[in-house]
């Protein structure tokens, strides 16, 4: 399931409309909405207020519908502010200069969606300024919230993964991390043609070696609670069944030839 949002007007702060950032949402929606094949979670729409998106993430979590072996994403795209104490906060539609009562603190965010929830597999993608900040937070407040409960069996690699689209003291770029996740988990290189599914270390290890990824931004992330691999959240769009073994020239065979029986099945 996959949720996105991106503030781009904060009506406190008539400098910090970003427009662009409606354009990283549409980017992750095409690539987990469409390669992924992932559905629509919940859906807080653009803008959302601190009311509304916390209703809406808690909503989804606690549905009944919720299962341990569910696969979560979560991406927002806003303006991220260091305030007092360090806390990192998310500035929304309606936030003001009163930071704890009309913005909303990182580490709840996350908190909204794992705590006292069946959610086991969630992937987290913070895209601000500073947003290291609050994925630390987040990952301290995570432990806590789960560390008394009993690990979740029989449903495969389980875990939180926290990802910060810039370095505590950095700005973020619209578009950087989107764009270059979307590149490093459609680039063959992630993966090629034999696994199911691409790993999220392979996808982070790319975006860290990506030119286009602005020098002065550097992406990093971490992962909680893990019960063994990480989860996967990734499956691959180019794995062809039973490639194992095969020469490149086979695969491209097999690929060609799927190809065509497709197009042959839209003709009909």
């Amino acid at each position: 399931f996959l949720i996105s949002t991106a503030v781009t007007d904060v009506r406190g702060d008539p400098e910090a409309e970003r427009p662009e950032l409606a354009e990283d949402v549409r980017r992750i929606d095409e690539l987990f909405l469409g390669e992924l094949h992932y559905a629509r979670g919940a859906d807080p729409g653009l803008n959302p207020t601190r009311e509304h998106l916390i209703a809406t993430l808690r909503a989804f979590a606690t549905s009944p519908d919720r299962r341990p072996d569910d696969y979560v994403v979560l991406y927002i795209a806003a303006h991220g502010v260091v305030g007092e104490g360090g806390r990192h906060y998310l500035l929304l539609h309606d936030s003001g200069h009163d930071l704890l009562a009309t913005a909303l603190r990182t580490e709840d965010l996350v908190s909204y969606l794992w705590e006292d929830t069946a959610v086991e597999r969630l992937l987290v993608l913070i895209d601000t300024c500073y947003a290291e900040e609050g994925t630390d937070r987040a990952l301290r407040e995570a432990l806590v919230a789960k560390g008394s409960q009993e690990p979740v069996t029989g449903h495969g690699s389980t875990g939180l993964v926290l990802v910060a689209s810039s370095r505590r003291r950095e700005e973020a770029y619209p578009g950087a991390l989107s764009s270059a996740f979307a590149r490093a988990v459609r680039g063959k290189v992630a993966a090629g043609y034999v696994p199911a599914h691409i790993r999220l270390s392979d996808v982070m290890a790319a975006i860290s070696d990506d030119p286009q990824v602005p020098v002065a931004q550097r992406p990093v992330w971490s992962l909680a609670r893990a019960s063994g691999d990480i989860p996967a959240f990734l499956p691959n769009p180019h794995h062809v069944p039973d490639a194992a073994g095969l020469k490149v020239e086979e695969i491209d065979r097999m690929i060609a030839l799927g190809s065509r029986e497709r197009d042959l099945r839209d003709q009909d």
